[in-house]
């Protein structure tokens, strides 16, 4: 094998040191290396004046002392011009040795990197001045990764040699023992080639004043012993640039062109680097300067998008804004603040305003420090009264960027084509954050009025500008080319997915400063009318989704002065569609009183507007308002345009739809079957309005609790619909959805389930993952997954419903509230009832908030966030926010809606957890009578009531009446529901219950074992419902006396919650206790103890020291301990469970009555007689009164 040498020659020489450019405090010292120096050009004679010359031109100025953050493009920065590292093994360490010395073309420098010691010594004894771009660092057998020991070393390229395997990577290469000349070729080929990564271009893109010249500037202050020289070029025009080569030919003597100076460092083989600054011009063509070369480093700071085409493959850098932490300590050390909390959040909101801009940042802060009338607590005041001043102040700091923020911008924005100036100013008029450009596709498109009749004072100068405006852009991709164009300048980004533009607040704000010729109203009507143009009143799929897209800029655009009615129509019909309801009722009320004053009350579009606006009310919680003037609508249209007209069809819908919200079902229902009666008539069996009468009149029945008429009546809706508009329209998919939510309320959870894991599919395929309907889908399916036991599925489901509709609609939406709200029941489900109590508050703030205190929905938030409270025990504030629910529900909707009435059942349940079982007895028998009334004796939500009403009458001790309403009950949901449906069977489980009370032991045996099979079939051997069907037939075993299978069956319960619900759920700690309940009556006291203290701890983390089921336990491990003998123990716990029940439930609760009878026990066993004896005395008394 022959070897070839570079740089080395056969035998060792004598001399004692080589040089690496640039870097001055190291020096080599071994004896292997020559002393050839890198020629800079061909005139040897001039070497040095050339080499003395040259360094000192061009020098990059000092980066700013005020220069904050950057972090990761700094780092970047770092890792692309860091040395080439490459590591190369072989089993045996000499046969590396050699393999560098005589086959790389490196003078290479060998280092003991066994250890980090033995490295810091080798680095002393060899390297003191460093050099030449052909030298290579071979650090020997490494003990850490390679890039750990990068800090200590001189900036060259580094190859770490090892005998221990490297694995697979682009920079690791085993030189094998046994290997062909042709592999070593190539092997040798692969290392030189990860050795020399060529010449690399950095290009740093983004709009002005964004800190690009900045970054670079501290980059090379960090890193200047990497290079052998840096040259600072401006770039900013082609005098600029070419004056500053004509400086560095005649200082390096090579004359003054251009092509000189090109030639002239890509014959300079060293680690130089060139910065050209401010590449905005687009006529200069950086590739006609920058050098034809295999070495050297380049960074290209510019505005033009298009700059990055010539950066190297990974080194194109966006430049974005400052972080918020990094823009808060720009601004005060420029305001020359202290960093004080106080200082940090007023910094905060100033930075935010501001979009963390560099420029604007740091102008904000020298603005303050340098005005004695303005600080932090005021400058965004300041900067909307005196904002062209603000922005065309100029800081004074020594090291100060030299434009204002607006130079910085109409330097890029005099570049721009008149079109796209008129377009980016029609921009600063319009939310700057996603400006979809189908708004202008659409407005170019429409063939409508701008005016309508009601129009009085039309704004005839903002139209004839919209039109010229419009006129521009009348050729084919016009608006693309725009767009592209600001883009290019980094004035703007586009997201193709969205098709929508984005500017920066700042640069949005100087925009608006470049306005005029027409002024800032003016622009500001083109705008809305613009939007008027652009928002479709149709209600085709597609118009809906491009309303959704708009509501940020109807918020941006809303006033009390819009330009024209179709303006304010247009706003309103986009903020219906996106939930602000309250802004869409504002608008329809300013539409419907200007048609009354103008045209009259009878004209169609007054009418429309009425109808409108009575959609509305409704929507808004406002039911007598919406059924009042629903009604009015209707009564017009009649005398109008005749009982069968389309427009009076729809009014008896809406009216209808408006009487079931009302609770007026069995008006909804009357009205709907005539709106379908007439439609049948007058547009036919298969019209798709037909059909939407038929969809209504199902939701009603469902309303009503006439669950199989509605599947019937819903099962040919669907039918239908597939035949007349297809299977994946829409409305085919919304019946669909219909269908599976009656499935769900008939206990047909699994047909339920695969019907909404369909439309939730179609949906995602027809409309896209993140449509509204496609998220409700998911909703819908969460809800489903909760009902048929499937927890975890339903939780995870439910958070990813709430991200996506908080990105897609909003935080405040109501659907994204009603997301949270669902999660947060899940939550209860899954006992995390802490989170669930947390979002619900969350919910019923925003509630209160976006809607309103009176709204329904926010009703139902109090009625939710109560329920929470009574199940972490918290019963006085559930007690308190369920009266006030009540109150409320009275006067908003009324004393007889069915929420009314749920109100009052959530009441008297509360009651009846209180221990105020006659209360709750008596509140229980009214809502009972009502429900009859109002929604029928079959109502399943009056089933309901008789369940609660029977459960309260066992808890009073009534269990004669408690097991008549309840047999009753049974029999009624088998008619109404079915044999098999859940509450059917939750009616069978409460019978049972009622049995064993009685002491119908047999009976309520032989009914809990038939629900359990039951369960078992209908929704599965791990639904939380059939563990708790378990649970009560153990419970019945042991009141039977069968303990050993109670004991069975109780640990075979208790080991399947901890799998499906978890280890803390409250269900799962119920199991235990239940268990060390059985371990006590088994007298396996032992175990009953240890469970017991076990369930203690656990519940008192999990629901807190005063929950009811907390003081249950320790209730229960007081009377296991009395069976211990351990009576000290079991007094002081009997103790504090009596008076802590005492303060928490009241003492005649029937639990507290209990405590009192065990500590009484416990004091006759201790000896205690007449303690004992008193308190007996006072039990017996409280339960007189109670039973009074």
């Amino acid at each position: 094998m022959s070897f070839h040498a570079h740089s080395i020659s056969g035998s060792e020489m004598a001399s004692s040191s080589q040089m690496f450019a640039g870097a001055s405090s190291f020096e080599i010292r071994n004896s292997i290396f020559t002393t050839g120096n890198v020629t800079y050009h061909p005139q040897a004679a001039n070497l040095g004046h050339a080499s003395i010359s040259i360094s000192n031109i061009l020098q990059c100025p000092s980066p700013s002392q005020y220069f904050v953050g950057r972090e990761d493009t700094l780092e970047k920065l770092s890792k692309i011009f860091s040395a080439p590292v490459v590591t190369v093994w072989s089993t045996n360490i000499d046969v590396l040795k050699d393999f560098v010395r005589h086959r790389l073309k490196y003078s290479s420098i060998f280092l003991d990197a066994s250890s980090s010691q033995a490295l810091d010594k080798s680095i002393a004894e060899n390297i003191t001045q460093v050099t030449s771009g052909n030298t290579l660092l071979v650090l020997q057998n490494p003990s850490a990764p390679v890039e750990e020991y990068l800090d200590r070393l001189p900036y060259a390229p580094v190859l770490a040699i090892t005998t221990q395997s490297s694995g697979e990577s682009s920079t690791a290469f085993q030189l094998p023992d046994y290997t062909s000349q042709q592999e070593v070729n190539q092997l040798l080929h692969s290392i030189e080639n990860a050795l020399d990564p060529g010449q690399r271009v950095v290009t740093l893109i983004a709009n002005g004043g964004t800190g690009k010249t900045q970054t670079a500037l501290h980059f090379v202050s960090k890193n200047f012993s990497r290079y052998s020289n840096v040259w600072f070029f401006d770039a900013s025009s082609h005098d600029t640039l070419t004056a500053n080569f004509k400086e560095f030919g005649n200082a390096a003597g090579i004359g003054e062109a251009v092509k000189n100076v090109r030639e002239f460092l890509a014959r300079m083989h060293q680690n130089w680097l060139c910065i050209f600054d401010n590449a905005d011009d687009e006529t200069i063509f950086l590739k006609n300067y920058i050098p034809i070369c295999n070495h050297g480093n380049v960074i290209v700071t510019s505005r033009l998008s298009e700059t990055s085409q010539m950066a190297s493959p990974g080194c194109q850098i966006d430049l974005m804004d400052l972080t918020k932490e990094s823009a808060m300590e720009l601004l005060l050390s420029h305001a020359h603040e202290q960093s004080t909390l106080e200082n940090q959040n007023l910094a905060s909101k100033i930075v935010e305003a501001l979009g963390c801009h560099a420029l604007a940042v740091s102008t904000a802060g020298a603005y303050i420090g340098a005005t004695p009338t303005c600080a932090l607590q005021n400058y965004l005041t300041h900067f909307n009264k005196k904002k062209k001043r603000i922005l065309n102040y100029k800081m004074r700091s020594l090291d100060s960027y030299q434009s204002t923020i607006f130079s910085a911008f109409h330097l890029s924005f005099e570049k721009l084509s008149h079109p796209t100036q008129l377009l980016m100013q029609i921009c600063a008029y319009l939310n700057p954050t996603a400006i979809p450009l189908e708004i202008f596709t659409r407005a170019a498109a429409f063939t409508g009025s701008d005016v309508g009749p009601v129009d009085l004072d039309p704004p005839t100068k903002a139209i004839n500008f919209m039109m010229d405006f419009l006129s521009v852009f009348a050729e084919v991709d016009s608006w693309e080319d725009s767009v592209n164009e600001l883009c290019q300048l980094s004035l703007a980004s586009y997201n193709y997915l969205t098709k929508s533009m984005a500017f920066h607040p700042v640069i949005h704000t100087c925009a608006c400063e470049t306005i005029a010729h027409v002024g800032e109203d003016g622009i500001n009507q083109v705008a809305a009318l613009l939007l008027g143009r652009a928002i479709p009143l149709e209600f085709a799929n597609d118009d809906y989704v491009f309303r959704c897209q708009l509501v940020i800029q109807a918020s941006h655009i809303y006033s009390n002065h819009l330009p024209t009615i179709l303006v304010c129509k247009a706003l309103a019909q986009v903020f219906a569609d996106s939930g602000f309801w309250s802004q869409s009722e504002k608008l329809r009320e300013q539409v419907l009183q200007l048609h009354e004053q103008v045209i009259g009350d009878q004209y169609p579009d007054t009418l429309l507007s009425m109808a409108n606006l009575a959609v509305t009310y409704c929507q808004c919680g406002k039911l007598e308002l919406a059924e009042k003037l629903g009604e009015e609508v209707l009564q017009l249209r009649k005398q109008v345009i005749g009982n069968q007209h389309p427009d009076t069809l729809l009014s008896m819908a809406s009216l209808a739809v408006t009487y079931r919200k009302c609770g007026k079902l069995r008006q909804a229902e009357k009205l709907e079957e005539e709106v379908l009666q007439l439609c049948k008539q007058v547009i036919g069996d298969q019209h798709p309005d037909t059909l939407r009468s038929m969809a209504n009149l199902a939701n009603t029945y469902r309303n009503c609790g006439k669950l199989k008429q509605a599947e019937k009546l819903e099962e040919e809706v669907l039918h239908l619909r597939k035949q007349v508009i297809g299977g994946q329209h829409p409305d085919t998919l919304r019946s669909m959805a219909n269908l599976a939510a009656t499935y769900g309320q008939l206990g047909k959870l699994k047909q339920a389930e695969k019907l909404e894991e369909e439309v939730l599919q179609l949906r995602k395929q027809v409309i896209g993952d993140q449509h509204p309907d496609t998220l409700k889908s998911m909703a819908n399916l969460a809800v489903t997954y909760l009902k048929c036991g499937k927890l975890k599925q339903a939780e995870k489901l439910e958070e990813e419903v709430l991200h996506l509709r908080k990105q897609v609609i909003g935080g405040q939406h109501p659907d994204t509230l009603k997301s949270m709200a669902n999660l947060a029941a899940t939550y209860g489900q899954l006992g995390k009832l802490k989170q669930a109590e947390m979002l619900e508050e969350e919910v019923l703030q925003l509630c209160k908030q976006v809607i309103g205190d009176q709204h329904p929905d926010t009703l139902k938030s109090m009625a939710n966030l109560a329920a929470t409270y009574g199940q972490l025990g918290k019963l006085k504030q559930a007690e308190m926010l369920e009266k006030e629910v009540l109150q409320l529900r009275k006067q908003v909707i009324g004393e007889q809606h069915p929420d009314t009435l749920t109100s009052m059942a959530n009441l008297a349940a509360t009651y009846g957890q209180l221990g105020k079982l006659k209360q709750a007895e008596m509140l229980e028998k009214e809502v009972l009578q009502l429900r009859k009334q109002v929604i029928g004796e079959q109502h399943p939500d009056t089933l309901t009531s008789m369940a609660n009403l029977a459960v309260t009458y066992g808890q009073l001790g009534k269990l004669k009446q408690a097991e008549k309403l309840e047999e009753e009950v049974l029999q009624l949901c088998k008619q109404v529901i079915g044999d098999q449906h859940p509450d059917t069977l939750r009616s069978m489980a409460n019978l049972a219950n009622t049995y064993r009370n009685c002491g119908k032991l047999k009976q309520a045996e032989k009914l809990e074992e038939e629900v359990l099979h039951l369960c078992k079939q209908v929704i599965g051997g791990q639904h939380p419902d059939t563990l708790r069907s378990m649970a009560n037939l153990a419970a019945t075993y042991r009141k039977c006396g069968k303990l050993e299978l109670a004991e069975k069956l109780e640990e075979e319960v208790l080991q399947l919650r901890k799998q499906v619900i978890g280890d803390q759920h409250p269900d799962t700690l119920n199991s235990m206790a239940n268990l060390a309940g059985t371990y006590r009556k088994c007298g396996k006291l032992e175990l009953a103890e240890k469970l017991g203290e076990e369930v203690l701890q656990l519940r008192k983390q999990v629901i807190g020291d005063q929950h009811p089921d907390t003081l249950n336990s320790m209730a229960n491990l007081a009377v296991t301990y009395r069976k211990c003998g351990k009576l000290e123990l079991a007094e002081k716990l009997g103790e504090e469970a009596l008076q802590l029940r005492k303060q928490v439930i009241g003492d005649q609760h029937p639990d507290t009555l209990r405590s009192m009878a065990n500590v009484a026990a416990t004091y006759g066993q201790l000896g205690k007689l007449k303690q004992a004896e008193k308190l007996q005395e006072e039990v017996l008394q409280l339960c007189q009164q109670v039973v009074r």
